[in-house]
């Protein structure tokens, strides 16, 4: 019978196609895995990324940025505020000095009066 015809296929040398995608999985299968546990407490099966133990969902933890400008970019991008700053805390010391003496200034004058 025929492949055409609905019947049995018949597994011939003349196709390159099934080899080549046979090959294709074979080496596939043979990949690393990840190896991460997942919360079911089994490891993770994805292939792991070439020249590392993990997979594009599991890459490992960050070392952090290494040069000055990347240091100061981390930097740049956690700024929310500006609340906190050392500047921002620094004005409101002067004005709670500020604050402090003019209160003064207000009590010897109304004991004064």
């Amino acid at each position: 019978m025929s492949a055409e015809g609905g019947g049995p296929r018949v597994e011939t040398a003349s196709r390159p196609r099934e080899s080549i995608r046979e090959r294709r999985l074979a080496i596939l299968k043979a990949a690393p895995r990840c190896g991460a546990k997942t919360r079911r407490e089994t490891c993770c099966a994805a292939p792991a990324i070439k020249g590392r133990a993990r997979c594009r969902n599991h890459g490992g933890r960050s070392t952090g940025p290494k040069t000055q400008a990347g240091i100061e970019n981390i930097r740049q991008a956690q700024w929310k505020t500006g609340y906190h700053s050392a500047e921002a805390k620094a004005v409101r010391r002067e004005l709670r000095e500020f604050l402090r003496q003019a209160r003064a200034t207000l009590d010897e004058f109304d004991e004064a009066s």
